[in-house]
């Protein structure tokens, strides 16, 4: 496990153990998910990124297809328009609170088998 609350991190960090399995980033301002930063740390299973800086946008499309182990993760309080698209089909829960959430595609959330817990709370949605 390795915590960096409040470091002012602008961007996902690299140069983290291979075998790392908890993430935390809370509190920080990062802005990107890239796949090369988390194919870095492919044991990892829970991932920390709440009160961030993160937008819809700024996650690559393919961000999460090397995390297959990745059960836990938490993007709230960041700036998510909509659901994150290939998200892993490992995740068990999902909090996506308090971000700006509007809508949610039909298909959203295909293939998460494993999800047991998703928090919605907080965002736009109006039904």
């Amino acid at each position: 496990v390795i915590y960096l609350y409040e470091n002012d991190l602008d961007e996902f960090p690299i140069n983290l153990p291979r075998s790392l399995k908890e993430l935390h980033l809370q509190d920080n301002n990062v802005r990107t998910i890239a796949r090369d930063s988390l194919a870095r740390i492919p044991l990892l299973e829970k991932l920390h990124l709440d009160d961030n800086s993160v937008s819809t946008v700024s996650i690559e499309d393919d961000a999460f297809a090397d995390s297959t182990r990745l059960k836990l993760l938490f993007l709230s309080r960041n700036h998510l328009s909509s659901i994150p698209s290939g998200l892993p089909r490992t995740l068990e829960e999902l909090r996506l609170d308090d971000n700006r959430i509007s809508t949610i595609p039909l298909h959203a959330f295909k293939g998460l088998n494993s999800l047991r817990r998703l928090v919605l709370d907080g965002n736009l949605l109006a039904n």
